[in-house]
């Protein structure tokens, strides 16, 4: 006999317990149910979600769970004006008059309030992770110790989220946000990712990535939705980059459009960005790579230089000549710092983003000449380009390791847990290491083919000490935050590993006199040549003072890198630009030269060109 288990279960929680989510149940409800998608009861409003009665949802039981009132409080405020800044998920003014009257209700029997209750403690978790500050003395009003508050918190957390009946909402997805947010700066990168392909499900469900959903919403509500949707579109699209893995939104299905840069009721001063420009630049520059990562450069094993390039043109074109003058990448405009006080960290935050994303786009060209991304390469002027895209990609590499370590300076005590300082600095130090074993390898290919009186090149060998230089304070940095985060601390050894090759390297490099004929000549060219940095991307990443931009000039000592670091002890090193190696080359074919089949490792190389660091 059957039971009667699914008797009380409408149409909609049948769907939903087969894992069907709004749009795809449609054509289901229609045919087998006999409703029409528009009036599917599948189609709920947060609103009708109500538990009726349940003592668990009382004033005293809710409140209960969570901090004193002042503590809570305290953790909002931080939030605000300390961490809100680098995620901007929720609009402060209709918070803080939600979180007001949130205090004051009697009960709290909808799901929304109950979700807006677990929103209040993602924020403060992620205040109580990148506390201590030092504008923001905890001791005296916490009155207990920052594991404590965050377990209560937790606890809380938990206990509010098993209440049931539950709806999707834009604050529920809120909420989630913070939590991967939470994750991430944990260093718990896979439990993030998870969480975030939970968000996306959420949002599918309440139709988030569409312009004209069933339900009707105000301006107001719909803007809301574009902010919420923009940010998990583009956190998605950066993670997805920095992780190797596949994007969790489908461009095909999206045809919402980006939010507004000020809202109607929000004051502002005229030429003054907003606490939201940032964000939208973010959004834009994620849209824009979504439409060319499905291009050739993912289709096939050898990338199209030219693909890349136009990849990168197309940023120059639509991004970064059109910032607003307070985030321009050169001579940017400060006039407006004292009025948001957050514009010195979101530009330096953007900076690091647009040319973090240019040396992603890059990156198919961090190895060697023997590399198949160079030697396969149809014809010698796309090997010519794959130099050319190789030097940018130092040369952005370079820049966001400087700007990481600027971006850290503005941000005192346990804000360093911010994820972005370390993966963005691991990423980008490893990627100069292996550049830097790159340009060795071409070099010594050039001297033992020079000495057989064969052609080779050795394009890019005036920034190896340069990128050395910034190598080393990538290094250090990521020792430094070590003490903050596991991915510094795992990146930390990951870089060491590179170093202690390099130093390996030029240790062999010595003891076989590969350039016993050509030191002199070397160090008496190299008084002569300056330093000369190309242009990348038609300009722009621009010298620039105010910016500290690695164009105007690295300086070549070590007095910035971790002790025990010494700088490359061979010639070539201290070179600031290769001299014509013909000249040493071997008349005698037949003479060969110097064995060159040294020890070096590929497995870091290919572990990081297939994302598995």
């Amino acid at each position: 006999m059957l039971t009667d288990e699914y008797a009380e279960q409408s149409d909609s929680d049948i769907l939903e317990s087969l894992g069907y989510v709004a749009g795809s149940a449609s054509p289901l409800a229609r045919e087998v149910l006999g409703t029409s998608p528009s009036d599917n009861a599948f189609f709920h409003t947060p609103t009708i979600c109500r538990a009726s009665n349940d003592p668990r949802r009382s004033r005293e039981a809710i409140l209960e769970l969570f901090p004193e009132r002042h503590v809570v409080d305290f953790l909002i405020q931080y939030f605000l004006h300390e961490v809100n800044w680098a995620y901007e998920m929720i609009y402060p003014p209709t918070f803080m008059e939600k979180y007001t009257s949130w205090w004051l209700q009697t009960v709290y029997q909808e799901s929304e309030d109950v979700q807006f209750g677990i929103l209040i403690l993602r924020l403060c978790l992620c205040s109580i992770q990148l506390l201590p500050h030092p504008n923001y003395p905890h001791e005296g009003t916490l009155q207990c110790s920052l594991g404590e508050l965050q377990s209560q918190c937790e606890i809380a957390v938990n206990g509010l989220d098993s209440l049931r009946p539950r709806s999707t909402s834009l604050t529920r997805i809120q909420h989630m946000f913070y939590h991967a947010s939470f994750l991430m700066n944990e260093s718990n990168l896979r439990e993030s990712w998870i969480v975030l392909s939970d968000i996306v499900k959420e949002s599918h469900m309440i139709e988030l990535h569409l312009e004209n959903p069933r339900i009707e919403y105000s301006e107001f509500e719909m803007e809301m939705r574009r902010r919420v949707f923009g940010t998990i579109h583009m956190w998605d699209k950066f993670m997805s980059a920095l992780q190797g893995h596949w994007p969790l939104i489908p461009e095909a299905y999206c045809d919402i459009g980006l939010p507004r840069d000020a809202l109607s009721a929000a004051p502002s001063v005229p030429g003054a960005p907003t606490p939201f420009t940032d964000r939208i630049i973010q959004m834009q520059l994620a849209r824009l790579r979504s439409t060319t990562a499905a291009s050739q450069e993912h289709k096939s094993n050898i990338p199209d230089p030219t693909l890349i390039s136009d990849s990168a043109e197309s940023i120059h074109a639509e991004v970064t000549s059109t910032l607003p003058p307070a985030y321009r990448l050169s001579d940017f405009d400060q006039q407006f710092d004292n009025i948001l006080p957050s514009i010195p960290l979101k530009r330096e935050q953007l900076r690091v983003i647009i040319i973090g994303t240019l040396a992603t786009i890059h990156r198919p060209f961090t190895g060697m000449q023997h590399d198949p991304n160079f030697a396969d390469l149809p014809s010698a002027k796309d090997r010519r380009t794959a130099f050319k895209l190789q030097k940018n990609l130092i040369e952005y590499s370079i820049d966001v390791v400087r700007t990481i370590i600027r971006l850290a300076h503005f941000l005192p005590g346990g804000c360093k847990r911010f994820f972005l300082l370390s993966l963005t600095a691991m990423e980008a130090s490893v990627v100069l290491g292996l550049c830097l074993r790159g340009l060795r390898r071409n070099r010594r290919a050039y001297l033992n083919l020079s000495h057989q009186g064969l052609a080779a090149n050795t394009e890019n060998s005036e920034l190896e000490t340069p990128a050395y230089a910034v190598f080393l304070e990538g290094l250090g940095f990521l020792d430094e935050l070590a003490n903050y985060s596991a991915i510094a601390a795992k990146g930390s050894k990951i870089v060491n590993s590179l170093h202690e090759k390099l130093q390996r390297d030029a240790t062999m490099d010595a003891e076989h006199e590969v350039y016993t004929h050509a030191t002199t000549q070397f160090q008496q060219q190299a008084q002569h040549v300056p330093v000369t940095w190309g242009t990348t991307g038609a300009d722009m990443v621009a010298p620039s003072e105010q910016a500290g931009d690695i164009l105007g000039g690295v300086p070549v000592g070590t007095s910035s890198t971790a002790a025990g670091m010494g700088i490359d002890p061979y010639a070539w090193s201290q070179m600031a630009a290769a001299p014509d190696m013909g000249q040493f080359a071997q008349p005698g074919a037949g003479q060969a030269g110097p064995e060159l089949t040294w020890y070096y490792d590929d497995t870091l190389v290919q572990r990081y060109a297939t994302s598995t660091l």
